[in-house]
């Protein structure tokens, strides 16, 4: 039971998703499905990567004190990194850094959501009470970045931004939900939504 309710499990379902995603949708990118695969691994790993660098660095004394453990990762280090993996995909395969970052931004997208689906079972990341309802972020943010994710296949389908838009406008539209949604959560910080807004910021100006 305890790895059914673990991130990691939903991080697989997460990456089985999405690579069914690349599998079905890698012609529309001129994209190999071999290729596709592979850079789907990659993808994965440098998100629990940056996942786990994030985590120690949020926590830092109790890593110290106890060890670094197989459990415990921070979602924001996943997003953070995730220029890195589109710089590596693009320079293994020789490809343009804009269209790998249009490929590779849906699968991050239901990657995070099926996360959420893990919060909700262990019960982390709770929304405030308001009178007797308990506000549901977890699923809040999972229907919203399923949302997200369908909202970005159909935009690059129906308007061909295949260079890299997408991928410049999820961290200024997931970085504004989570601003919202972090004052309806038990705890907050603040500080790493600022940091969103800049770094979606940074990339708008490129």
């Amino acid at each position: 039971m305890k790895l059914i309710t673990s991130g990691y499990f939903f991080w697989i379902m997460g990456f089985v998703v999405g690579q069914i995603y690349y599998l079905i949708d890698a012609p529309y990118y001129g994209e190999k499905r071999i290729n596709a695969f592979c850079y789907g691994l990659i993808n994965l790993v440098v998100m629990m990567v940056g996942a786990k660098i994030m985590y120690v660095i949020e926590n830092f004394g109790f890593v110290l004190q106890n060890g670094l453990g197989f459990q415990g990762f921070s979602l924001y280090g996943a997003i953070f990194i995730q220029p890195l993996s589109c710089y590596l995909i693009s320079l293994i395969w020789k490809k343009d850094i804009k269209k790998v970052a249009s490929f590779v931004i849906i699968p991050m997208v239901l990657m995070l959501a099926f996360y959420r689906i893990d919060c909700t079972i262990s019960g982390c990341c709770g929304g405030i009470t308001i009178g007797n309802f308990v506000f549901p972020t977890q699923i809040t943010e999972c229907v919203f970045c399923l949302l997200l994710a369908g909202t970005f296949i159909f935009v690059m389908h129906k308007k061909a931004m295949l260079k890299g838009q997408c991928f410049v406008w999820f961290f200024v539209i997931y970085g504004a939900f989570r601003f919202v949604i972090e004052f309806l959560r038990v705890r907050t910080n603040l500080f790493w939504l600022y940091l969103f807004h800049i770094y979606g910021r940074c990339y708008l100006s490129v």
